[in-house]
């Protein structure tokens, strides 16, 4: 069976940029200039993820992106986000699964691609730099010890989590039950409380 991913997809009008493909130094370009340009009117960005991850360079540089960009960023989890996506995911304002089956998946960096990409020799010193880097980016909305031990642990044991344990784990915010509704972890609210609550007023999901 072939990829059933099929790229990045970047709509001005309705500022939704999807990556339904690796996130790797190819789509890692595309992504950025979407985010560049409709971050210059300030108004909110989409960004739709179904995505198996990828490359942990592009992922942390995603993550870094949307963490410093000028428009809010709300990542909709589409299917999964795993490894890399689901670093980039960390970065976004708002986190919110599709439905109750969409993944986030958290490993160990396996290889190191991107500007040190076959050099084996350095591989254990970029490893231990990297798990830094996922830690950072798992840890930035809280930095409790404990939280921290448990994403740790997540990563270590290659976890794949359904969205309700991805909303436990604090890695989304809110799961989406229909077009007026979200479950958060206390419970169901309505969408559009649950933009307004998130400094997000009179936004409507763009699909």
């Amino acid at each position: 069976m072939g990829d059933v991913f099929d790229g990045v997809g970047i709509n001005y009008e309705k500022r939704t940029i999807e990556l339904f493909c690796h996130l790797d130094q190819n789509s890692y370009p595309e992504i950025r200039r979407g985010i560049l340009d409709m971050s210059k009117e300030k108004e909110p960005i989409w960004l739709l993820l179904d995505s198996p991850g990828g490359d942990l360079f592009a992922g942390t540089q995603t993550f870094a992106l949307l963490r410093s960009c000028a428009s809010p960023v709300i990542g909709v989890v589409m299917g999964q986000a795993s490894s890399a996506a689901a670093l980039a995911l960390q970065g976004c304002k708002v986190r919110i699964a599709l439905g109750d089956l969409s993944i986030v998946g958290l490993h160990e960096p396996t290889a190191w691609v991107g500007p040190f990409e076959g050099k084996s020799e350095t591989f254990v010193r970029q490893n231990e730099q990297a798990i830094k880097a996922i830690m950072s980016a798992f840890t930035t909305r809280d930095s409790n010890p404990d939280y921290a031990s448990r994403i740790e642990a997540l990563i270590s044991a290659k976890t794949a989590l359904f969205t309700e344990d991805a909303l436990k784990e604090d890695l989304v915010d809110a799961v989406i039950i229909d077009r007026k509704t979200v479950r958060t972890i206390d419970g169901e609210v309505a969408f559009e409380k649950f933009m307004e609550d998130n400094k997000l007023p009179n936004l409507e999901l763009p699909f």
